[in-house]
């Protein structure tokens, strides 16, 4: 006979208990996403079976724990909160329950406050709740959930800021603490992108240290603002100037690889990031960005890509202009093909040199560039000037296109680590993640 203190569920077989859990979790299907990703874990146990089971007792508890805490989704509706913000408490404190930490592999997490699409750029719009009273309330919650995931096991992370943005304390904290971090997915909408955020002249959070997330090899990023797309279209200069390192954008860094100086980046070191998705073609049109294509195994841009849209991130909308027909259309392309051919181009040439990446130069760079009609559009803009002969020196034009042509040299040479260790994409970067309209099933 067993102990009168032992619990009869301690006598029925494992795939039982697990049988009944899986149950419970498919018991309400409103809070379950197209992915099969639970949202139960947001309610109480008195709302939902699967919640109900996981406080029963221990062995129960470990068994819900995959199904509530594996992949996080937030979610909201009438039966829960009007405002994802007011989320952010209870996930903190379930996250610090070490079955929970120790399930935790992603989170999908929408930042949306519905109907205030300028409220990064003035965070005096917010209207607040009682749990999330105003937007600094929301920035301290986020300081928070970064520092609660740091020791995690999560290894993908998607994260929807269109309104609220995330603290630079949250992704400086993911980026150094979730050592399993591989995958994210950052969509900041079609008129937003990482800025500063800024309360009576002082800047309070932003524009985004993307560059702390450096474990991630692939990623998804959508981005754009609809009322500067002409100004981030230069082609006669940068609306990004790096001459100034302190106003680089924490999102050029990123994409070129760079770390923060705390990790070694004046060591020449590079990050993770070497598979792009993205929803902003203006990012082909901006110089400093050209050594970032030079990194890359796989560039994915929706715009050239129409037929895989719904598994692109939210970003940049397309205009009657760029939309195939349009009279910007085969011009947009033309950025985004170049980009996309940089690195095949490049190892050609070192393949051609006997194999060494040391062995192509910037001079066979430039060469390659107007010998490759792939790279017409970078002609005029990035590559001009005449080659020195016996009666004439080199052009200073010229001079300057062998200057940038090393540049991009120093990017694909540094980056070769990376690229080389690359697994590959995961699945999810392929298919996207599914949107929050899809949840009703």
């Amino acid at each position: 006979m067993p102990n009168s203190q032992q619990s009869i569920l301690d006598l029925l077989p494992t795939e039982v208990l697990s049988s009944i859990v899986q149950a419970a979790a498919l018991s309400d299907r409103e809070y379950i996403t197209p992915d099969g990703t639970s949202t139960a874990w947001q309610l109480g146990p008195t709302e939902h079976a699967l919640v109900a089971l996981s406080q029963t007792c221990r062995t129960l508890r470990s068994i819900a724990a995959p199904y509530l805490w594996k992949h996080i989704a937030t979610r909201t509706n009438s039966r829960l909160v009007e405002d994802s913000a007011d989320l952010l408490p209870k996930l903190i404190i379930c996250l610090q329950d070490p079955v929970a930490r120790d399930a935790l592999e992603s989170i999908n997490f929408n930042a949306s406050n519905y109907g205030y699409s300028q409220l990064r750029d003035n965070p005096l719009f917010f209207q607040g709740t009682t749990i999330t009273p105003d937007y600094f309330a929301y920035l301290r919650s986020m300081d928070e959930l970064g520092a609660t995931l740091v020791g995690t096991n999560l290894s993908q992370l998607r994260f929807l800021p269109f309104d609220l943005g995330p603290s630079d304390a949250f992704l400086k904290a993911v980026g150094k603490g979730c050592k399993h971090l591989t995958h994210l997915h950052l969509s900041y909408g079609s008129d937003t992108m990482p800025t500063e955020q800024v309360d009576d002249e002082t800047v309070f959070n932003g524009p985004d240290p993307l560059h702390w997330l450096h474990r991630v090899n692939c990623a998804l990023l959508g981005m754009g603002n609809t009322e500067q797309g002409s100004d981030l279209r230069l082609l006669d200069g940068d609306a990004w100037h790096i001459e100034d390192e302190d106003k680089i954008p924490y999102v050029v860094k990123w994409l070129r690889g760079e770390l923060p100086e705390e990790l070694g980046s004046e060591h020449g070191d590079d990050n993770a990031l070497v598979n792009l998705k993205t929803t902003a073609s203006f990012l082909y049109r901006h110089r400093c960005l050209v050594p970032a294509w030079a990194r890359f195994n796989r560039i994915l841009e929706r715009f050239a890509e129409p037929q895989d849209a719904d598994s692109f991130p939210h970003g940049e909308l397309e205009d009657e202009y760029t939309e195939p027909g349009g009279e910007w259309h085969d011009d947009e392309m033309a950025y985004i093909r170049a980009a996309c051919a940089l690195r095949p181009s490049l190892d050609e040439l070192a393949q051609r040199n006997g194999g060494e990446d040391t062995s192509v130069t910037p001079e066979q760079v430039f060469d390659m560039v107007y010998s490759n009609p792939t790279f017409r559009p970078w002609r005029a803009a990035w590559f001009r000037g005449e080659k020195a002969t016996t009666s004439r020196p080199a052009s200073p034009a010229y001079l300057e296109s062998i200057r940038f042509a090393a540049e991009i040299l120093y990017y694909w040479r540094k980056s070769a680590p990376s690229r080389r260790r690359d697994p590959g994409p995961c699945q999810r970067w392929y298919t996207g993640w599914p949107d929050e309209e899809a949840w009703m099933i």
